[in-house]
């Protein structure tokens, strides 16, 4: 019997070769596929062979649009009260549904408790609410140190309960917190104030039993990168790599081997024919040498995508992930 997608996820953490995953695709995209040659009844995820990070569906985030950020006591009362674990809408109204056919399919299932990112779980967005915030960084820190801290608590009621129904293969860390040229603000900062929820999101997933944590980022994270791997968070996912110039393989000379990464291989390479396949290969077979690395686009596939350029990429990409060994030649047999 094949391995089911967990247990091929779970050996690549013990050393083994990656599983087959793949980006985002939309059902837009799907449907163009579908009229340039995808089978009318297909998934890529058939076609392909691909495995897919299935999330949760629980809702982290704030179920609606409030105007208050953390600059004052008011707003960050008002972000306190949006913020309730116990309201059932963060639900999906299928659960029990969903981890039954995760537990059932061996799904690689994820839950993403850091759903919203250190900016915008402070209040954070426009350029008012941003210079407010950024304002209370300095001034006010004790109260930014108390609103985390609730936050957290909220996180974490929502992490057991869910934890308590299921052990998923990954957990998730959202953060957007950087442009193409650094993040937003300094790595020090990021720390006095993200760093010890970063690190109790991560215990109570090892505790739990998940054995893979990562940051789902984009912009020139690098700078970064310390603190999350203070926090334990043991990998990244880097949107479109290039137009940041973040690069994998130096990034894992930089940290070592501990450091995992999902992802990687620059989108636009897949519609410049002959020049795009010889890069893509390049880049594909770069990161597998690399080891801990899971190649595959570094950003959704989007539906400007055609076919016939997304099937030329994955189809090197599985034949670089799952080499045939060439035929044994047949030993002669000699007489005695």
């Amino acid at each position: 019997m094949s391995p089911t997608p967990r247990e091929r996820f779970e050996a690549w953490l013990e050393g083994g070769p990656p599983p087959p995953l793949e980006a985002e695709i939309p059902e837009e995209t799907v449907k163009r596929w579908r009229s340039e040659g995808l089978g009318p009844d297909e998934t890529p995820e058939q076609a392909f062979g691909l495995a897919r990070i299935e999330e949760s569906g629980i809702t982290f985030r704030k179920t609606g649009r409030v105007l208050a950020d953390i600059g004052s006591e008011e707003g960050a009362r008002r972000l306190r009260a949006h913020y309730s674990a116990g309201d059932p809408k963060r639900w999906p109204e299928d659960w029990p549904a969903r981890v039954d056919r995760w537990r059932r399919d061996g799904s690689i299932a994820a839950i993403a408790g850091w759903h919203e990112g250190f900016f915008q779980a402070i209040g954070i967005r426009d350029a008012a609410s941003l210079s407010s915030a950024l304002l209370a960084l300095v001034d006010s820190p004790e109260r930014v140190h108390r609103y985390m801290e609730e936050h957290l608590e909220f996180i974490l009621a929502l992490l057991r309960r869910a934890l308590a129904d299921f052990r998923p293969t990954v957990g998730i860390f959202y953060e957007a917190i950087a442009s193409n040229h650094g993040p937003v603000i300094s790595p020090a900062m990021y720390a006095r104030f993200a760093l010890e929820p970063l690190r109790r999101i991560v215990e109570t997933y090892r505790a739990a039993g998940v054995r893979f944590t990562f940051v789902r980022t984009a912009g020139a994270i690098s700078g970064l990168i310390p603190v999350w791997m203070d926090a334990g968070i043991d990998g990244l996912f880097v949107n479109q790599t290039a137009a940041a110039r973040i690069d994998y393989v130096a990034l894992r000379r930089a940290h070592g081997p501990r450091l995992k990464f999902l992802g990687g291989i620059d989108w636009r390479l897949m519609a410049r024919g002959r020049e795009g396949a010889a890069s893509l290969r390049r880049r594909a077979q770069e990161l597998l040498d690399l080891g801990g690395a899971i190649p595959y686009l570094d950003d959704t596939a989007r539906a400007y995508i055609a076919y016939d350029d997304f099937r030329r990429y994955r189809e090197t990409l599985n034949d670089l992930m799952n080499p045939v060994a060439p035929p044994t030649k047949p030993q002669e047999v000699r007489d005695p």
